[in-house]
């Protein structure tokens, strides 16, 4: 069971690494196991027969308005679905299935809410990812996601711990497999990308 995780894993990096190549269906192909989680330094993966999961990073970002002043905190997280039923699956339905989030502060554990589209994104790159999110995805197909949380509990600071567990059913109380701690390394201060726009216009 063990090597047939790892050896998933290493495929999975390895195919990554090439620039998320067709080749990732191959690597799903291997995977004879129907149900199983790694947790590595980077990252969580959860799996079954309809699908596999693979959360990457996790993003924080302190939104500011078009005059600067800080509006919100965001968090982002981003992986790659591959879609292994033979119906058409969305990535955050899966998610919401197999996954929770939570924002870790001194004093307390505050569930996380990720939804997509992104709303008022920070890059089209995120925008496009977030659009992906909501997609579904056919039959043993994969796609890059990216989810948000725009009504974080509290405040982001440096360092701020987010919690990812993965669940068999994350609907019901059942036994969490897995759990795997992002630590993020700074917040970013931005505002959306049309406001950015609106900016730069001006500026011209």
């Amino acid at each position: 069971m063990k090597k047939k995780v790892l050896t998933l894993f290493l495929t999975l990096f390895a195919v990554t690494a090439l620039g998320m190549s067709s080749n990732v269906q191959m690597a799903q192909a291997k995977v004879k196991t129907t149900k199983y989680t790694y947790v590595d330094k980077h990252s969580i993966i959860y799996g079954n027969k309809k699908g596999h999961m693979w959360i990457r990073k996790v993003y924080g970002y302190r939104m500011l308005d078009i005059d600067g002043n800080y509006e919100y905190s965001r968090i982002i997280v981003t992986g790659i679905f591959t879609n292994r039923s033979k119906h058409n699956v969305s990535p955050l339905d899966f998610f919401n299935q197999h996954f929770k989030m939570f924002q870790v502060t001194k004093n307390a554990w505050h569930d996380l809410d990720p939804e997509g589209p992104i709303p008022d994104a920070p890059t089209d790159y995120f925008d496009e990812l977030g659009n992906d999110g909501i997609s579904h995805v056919r039959p043993h197909k994969y796609v890059e996601f990216a989810f948000s949380d725009d009504d974080v509990p509290v405040k982001l600071h440096k360092h701020q711990k987010i919690v990812v567990r993965a669940y068999h059913d994350a609907y019901l109380p059942s036994k969490k497999l897995a759990t795997k701690t992002f630590k993020l390394g700074g917040i970013e201060s931005t505002m959306s990308a049309d406001d950015s726009e609106i900016l730069a216009e001006e500026d011209d």
